[in-house]
C-alpha cells in the first residue's frame, strides 16, 4: 500500500485527509510539521492510536534524502523524490554563524544558460510544493545537529527560526514553476505554522516577464533577484537562450510595476 505524504499540505487539506476524525488532529499534524517532524511516534499530543493508525496511512515526506556533501561552510543533499529524479539544496553557514537554505524548484533546468551545470543535466519536471517545502526540513535537520555541537551558536533561539534565510536559487527557473512556488511560499510564511518572514526570502530568477508581471500583479511580495549576467543584450542572449524572449527592457518593465 502507498502511503499518502502530508507535508505541504493546509490545515484545510489535512483535515479532508484524516476526516472524519476530529478536526483538531489536523492542526496537530500541521503544528509537528512545520517543526521539523517527521516521525509520527514524536507527535506526542497524538494518542497512542491515532498515530499507529496514521503510520499505516501515510508519511511525512514524500522525498528522501540520499547523500550529504560537507564542504567547508556549505553542506549540499541530494534527495530523491517519488520518480526517483534527484534533486541538490544547499545550507550555507557564513561567519556570523547564520544558516540559509539554498532550495531547488525543479529537477533540472530547461533555460540551458551555457555556464551552467545545471542545464547540462536537462529538464526532467518541475517541483511540487511539498517538494519544495521538504528541501526545507531535511536542510533544518542538517542545520540542528550543527547548532546542537557548536559552542557559537545562540542556543536560546535553536528551536525558532534556526535557519535565518530561505533562498530560492537552487536547480531551475522558479518563475517556470509559480503556482507551486506560490504555494510553497505560503507556506513559509504562514503565521500558524513556520512563520518565516517574507522579507527573509529571496527567489532568484534569470527574468522570466510572465512571471515577474505576475508576482506584481498576484504576489507573493519577497524579495527578488535578478541574474543579469551581462547588460549586453546580445552576449546575454548567447548565454541564456531564455534572454530572447526576455530583453532587458521588458524586465525592466516588470520590475518598476513590482
Amino acid at each position: 500500500m502507498e502511503l499518502t505524504p502530508l507535508s505541504g499540505l493546509s490545515i484545510l487539506e489535512l483535515e479532508n485527509i484524516i476526516s472524519p476524525l476530529p478536526k483538531f488532529h489536523a492542526a496537530q499534524i500541521y503544528k509537528w510539521i512545520t517543526h521539523g517532524i517527521s516521525d509520527f511516534d514524536q507527535m506526542t499530543d497524538i494518542p497512542f492510536s491515532l498515530r499507529s493508525k496514521f503510520k499505516k496511512e501515510f508519511c511525512v515526506y514524500s522525498s528522501s534524502l540520499v547523500s550529504c556533501y560537507d564542504d567547508g561552510d556549505a553542506k549540499k543533499i541530494v534527495l530523491s523524490l517519488k520518480d526517483s529524479f534527484k534533486i541538490e539544496s544547499v545550507l550555507l553557514n557564513d561567519e556570523k554563524n547564520r544558516f540559509t537554505a539554498c532550495l531547488s524548484t525543479q529537477a533540472g533546468c530547461p533555460i540551458g544558460c551555457v555556464f551552467c551545470k545545471t542545464g547540462a543535466l536537462g529538464f526532467k519536471r518541475s517541483l511540487e510544493s511539498r517538494e519544495i517545502i521538504e528541501q526545507y526540513f531535511f536542510l533544518l535537520a542538517k542545520a540542528m545537529i550543527f547548532a546542537e555541537t557548536s559552542s557559537n551558536i545562540n542556543k536560546k533561539n535553536i528551536d525558532k527560526h534556526i535557519i535565518d534565510n530561505i533562498v530560492i536559487m537552487g536547480m531551475g527557473e522558479p518563475l517556470l514553476n509559480l503556482p507551486q512556488l506560490r504555494k510553497a511560499i505560503g507556506a513559509f510564511i504562514d503565521p500558524e505554522g513556520m512563520n518565516i518572514s517574507k522579507r527573509r526570502i529571496t527567489v532568484s530568477t534569470c527574468g522570466i516577464c510572465e512571471g515577474l508581471f505576475d508576482i506584481a500583479e498576484n504576489g507573493p511580495y519577497i524579495r527578488l533577484a535578478l541574474s543579469l549576467i551581462t547588460a549586453d543584450e546580445k552576449l546575454r542572449e548567447k548565454l541564456m537562450p531564455a534572454a530572447i524572449a526576455n530583453p532587458l527592457n521588458k524586465i525592466k518593465e516588470a520590475l518598476y510595476k513590482g
